[in-house]
């Protein structure tokens, strides 16, 4: 069966966006694999990670969006996660 092709090319914002989604995919993957070694490292910390690299740590989260405002990054164009302290506990 042939493959269905596109009548139109995508344009540069969608290739952007598209671009975008899967570097946060990956980033979030990236994230996810490495949390381990991660929380030994940054155990209660607020972490900004782009392109399977950590830009920022701080202790709050006001600190982070911050230094995106100072930096002009877009919140949208980065990762921002957090590790729980091991003796964090939820109540479900």
């Amino acid at each position: 069966m042939a493959e269905k092709r596109r009548e139109t090319a995508a344009s540069p914002d969608e290739e952007t966006e598209e671009a975008e989604e899967l570097i946060q995919e990956a980033d979030y993957r990236w994230f996810a694999e490495n949390y381990e070694k991660l929380a030994e490292e940054y155990e209660g910390k607020f972490l900004v990670i782009r392109k399977k690299e950590v830009l920022k740590v701080s202790d709050t989260l006001g600190e982070i969006l911050e230094w995106l405002r100072k930096n002009k990054i877009p919140p949208s164009k980065v990762l921002v996660e957090t590790i729980a302290p091991r003796s964090f506990a939820c109540i479900l």
